[in-house]
C-alpha cells in the first residue's frame, strides 16, 4: 500500500523576534511610566518571591495603582531546588484563576529562577502569552533575565526541560541591587567575569579595578562604574545571543564558558552550591585546563582565579571529582550535538573551543583538578 500527498506542501517559518532591553533608573518611582507603557493596557499577573515582595512589593503596588494598571500580584517560593515543572504548573494555574487571556501579560519580578519559571509558563499558557521581566539580582540583570530561554530541572538534570520564548521587554534597574547580600552580588560577578573572559578584556580590567567597591556598596559605588559594567556585560551577552538566538545555527557558544561542569556540580550539591558559585569553580578549572593545553599562561590563570576569589567566589569544591567531570563531558556531548565545545582561553578576552573530548586527555584533566585543589588550600 502506498500513500501519496499531492500537491506537495511546504511551509517556511522564520524564528525572528525583537525585544527591548531597558537599562533604566528608578523603575518603581511614582513618576516613571516605562512599565505602564510596556504593559500597554493589558491585564497583568505579577509573579514575585517573598524576599522581593518584602523589599519592593509595597512600592510596586502603589506605583501600579497610581498609574491605573490592571494587575494582580502573586508571591511564590521560587528557588533552584523548586525549579520544577510543578512550580511552572502553579503559575499556569494562577493564570486560570485570574482569567488571563491571550492579550494579557505575565511579569517576572525577581531573580533568575523567577525569570526562567515565568518564561516557561508564558510559553505554555494558551500556547503563548506575552511576558515582561524585571530582574532584581545582578545575575538576573546580566544573564538569566535578558536571554530568550526558560527552563526547569528534571530527573536530576539542570534545565533539562525548557523553551526559547523571548520576553517583550526587560527592565534593568541597577538601583534594585542595593538590597542584595554580598553573596548574591558575588554570584552575579561570576557571569560578568564569564562574558569578560570570552569577549572583553577591558571589562575584565574594570571588574578588577572596581569589583570590590561595588561588592561592598550594594553595587552602587562608584556609580559610573556600576552602570558601565552592567551595560557592557549586557551588550556583550546580547551580541553573543543575537548571533545564534535559538541555538540552531551552531553548538559553539562562547557564553558556555563556565557552563560545562557547573550544571553537574549544582545538581551533585543538591543546589547548596549556587549557580554563580558553580560557574566560578568551572571557570577556575577551565583556566587551568587551558594552561595544561599550552594555551593560557599560568600568570593569566592566576589572575582569573584570584579575581574570582577576591570577589567572594569559590574556586574549588570536593564534589568536583574526575567522575563528575566525565559525566559532565558526556552530557554536554549529547547537549551540543556530538561535540564537546569546551570554551578555553588563549588569553583574557581570547577564547577558543576544544571540540573533541579526547583533546582533554585523562592525565591533563587530573592535573588541572589537582592543581585547583592545591590552589584552594594555598592561594597564590
Amino acid at each position: 500500500m502506498s500513500t501519496y500527498i499531492y500537491p506537495p506542501f511546504s511551509f517556511s517559518c522564520h524564528l525572528n523576534h525583537e525585544y527591548r532591553i531597558n537599562i533604566i533608573d528608578g523603575i518603581l518611582d511614582s513618576n516613571n511610566s516605562s512599565l505602564a507603557r510596556a504593559i500597554n493596557g493589558s491585564r497583568a499577573l505579577v509573579v514575585t518571591t517573598p524576599t522581593v515582595y518584602k523589599h519592593y512589593g509595597k512600592r510596586f503596588i502603589q506605583q501600579a495603582r497610581m498609574q491605573g494598571l490592571n494587575f494582580v500580584c502573586e508571591v511564590l517560593e521560587l528557588k533552584e531546588g523548586k525549579k520544577t515543572i510543578e512550580s511552572v504548573e502553579k503559575i499556569c494555574e494562577l493564570s486560570l484563576t485570574h482569567g488571563l487571556g491571550r492579550s494579557d501579560v505575565l511579569i517576572a519580578f525577581g531573580g533568575g529562577v523567577c525569570s526562567d519559571m515565568v518564561c516557561m509558563a508564558a510559553s505554555l499558557i494558551r500556547r503563548g502569552i506575552r511576558h515582561l521581566r524585571i530582574p532584581t539580582t545582578l545575575i538576573g540583570q546580566v544573564d538569566a533575565g535578558i536571554g530568550l530561554k526558560g527552563g526547569v530541572n528534571f530527573q536530576g538534570y539542570k534545565n533539562h526541560l525548557g523553551c526559547f520564548y523571548p520576553p517583550s521587554d526587560v527592565f534593568i534597574d541597577p538601583g534594585l541591587l542595593i538590597t542584595l547580600s554580598r553573596e548574591a552580588l558575588s554570584q552575579g560577578f561570576a557571569e560578568i567575569i564569564k562574558i569578560a573572559l570570552v569577549c572583553d578584556a577591558e571589562l575584565f580590567r574594570d571588574v578588577q579595578l572596581h569589583g570590590s567597591s561595588l561588592l561592598y556598596s550594594g553595587f552602587s559605588q562608584p556609580e559610573e562604574a556600576a552602570y558601565s559594567i552592567i551595560e557592557r556585560a549586557t551588550k556583550m551577552m546580547l551580541q553573543q545571543l543575537g548571533e545564534n538566538p535559538y541555538e540552531n545555527m551552531t553548538s559553539e557558544r562562547l557564553v558556555d564558558m563556565g557552563h560545562t561542569f557547573s550544571p553537574y556540580l549544582e545538581v551533585a550539591s543538591e543546589f547548596s552550591i549556587s549557580h554563580g558559585e558553580a560557574v566560578s569553580i568551572d571557570m577556575a578549572l577551565t583556566s587551568l585546563i587551558s594552561v595544561e593545553l599550552g594555551l593560557l599562561s599560568e600568570h593569566d590563570a592566576y589572575v582569573i582565579i584570584n579575581l574570582l576569589s577576591d570577589l567572594g567566589l569559590p574556586i574549588w569544591s570536593p564534589l568536583m571529582t574526575r567522575e563528575l567531570c566525565d559525566s559532565a563531558i558526556n552530557g554536554m556531548i549529547l547537549h551540543r550535538r556530538g561535540e564537546l565545545n569546551l570554551v578555553v582561553l588563549e588569553a583574557i578576552g581570547y577564547p577558543q573551543f576544544v571540540k573533541k573530548p579526547y583533546e582533554i586527555k585523562c592525565g591533563l584533566l587530573d592535573r588541572a583538578l589537582s592543581r585547583l585543589a592545591l590552589l584552594d588550600e594555598s592561594p597564590i
